[in-house]
Order: C-alpha cells, then structure tokens, then sequence
C-alpha cells in the first residue's frame, strides 16, 4: 500500500460521494478525511491507475470537476493534522490506532489547542505504574508506564500549548 493525498473541487463531487465512492474500490484500503476537500488515502494500485478511475468516475460527464492525487512521503512531507491521518501515512498497510495511540492524540490535540494538561503517575491494582493523561481536569485516557511508552510520556509533558511540531516523536 502506499498512501495518497486527494484533493477536489466542489464540482467534481460531494464529500460524501467521494469517501462513498472509495469504499467500494477493493485497490483502496483505508481512507481519512480531515480536510473539506482533501482525503488521505491508501492504495495498492499506483496514482495514475487510481486518478483514471476517480477522473472516469466523477468527471466524465460533467468534466468540469477538479481533481489531484498526490503520493504523500512522510520523510517528505510536513503540516499539522490530526494523529489518525500521519498515521495512515507512516504506516499505509494497517494504519489502525492502538487504544495508546488514541490516548496520546487526543491529549497531544487537546494540548496545542490551549488545554491545560497534567499527567499524574499512579500504581494500579496489578502494581503496574500507570499514566493518567488529563485535560482541563478531565481524564483523557490511561497509558501503562513501560519502558517503551516513558519517552511518550515525556514529550508530552514537555508539551507547550501553540506550538506547532510533527506529531514524528509518537512511535
């Protein structure tokens, strides 16, 4: 799979129509949008084989719809998105959120928009130490505080609202 970033214009469909449209194409495995006219995409087939086929789909009759399909390279690319679409960038074959993953976004997003965020560190009822990850005085999620997730937890207590960085250091 290799990951795609689609753009259209109004007139060459709906967003509805599009993400409709996508489902059925058994080449295209996963799709997110996060943009009014944009989707991130992955696909098996290349982008001019795919482009053909959104081109015969949306603008044969009309051929007033504007459209472009663009590999996205994450060691080419940089912006500010949520979580899930650098996901499905950096791993186009199963870009699935872990439930960890899940926690740290939404944290992370909540954080660069102003949130006032604090992590406490407790033991569980297994003896495990465990993060709570909280935001406005609400909790947000629970992370296990293994080896591989300290480094997480670090960046995200060095967190400063209104900055903007890759979100390259969430593994």
């Amino acid at each position: 799979m290799k990951a795609f970033f689609l753009v259209f214009s109004d007139r060459f469909g709906t967003a509805a129509e599009v993400q409709g449209y996508l489902d059925t194409v058994p080449e295209v495995g996963f799709w997110f949008r996060c943009f009014p006219n944009g989707i991130f995409l992955t696909s098996s087939i290349d982008g001019k084989q795919l482009g053909r086929r959104l081109q015969a789909r949306f603008t044969a009759s009309s051929g007033t719809g504007r459209f472009i399909l663009l590999p996205v390279d994450e060691n080419e690319s940089w912006g500010v998105m949520p979580f899930q679409a650098w996901k499905l960038v950096q791993e186009p074959d199963a870009p699935k959120l872990t439930p960890r993953d899940e926690v740290v976004a939404a944290y992370y997003s909540k954080g660069k928009t102003g949130g006032a965020g604090e992590i406490k560190v407790t033991t569980d009822n297994e003896g495990k130490s465990v993060a709570t990850l909280m935001m406005d005085g609400k909790i947000v999620g629970q992370i296990e505080l293994n080896d591989e997730n300290k480094s997480i937890i670090k960046n995200l207590q060095e967190l400063v609202p209104g900055r903007t960085k890759s979100l390259g250091w969430v593994e």
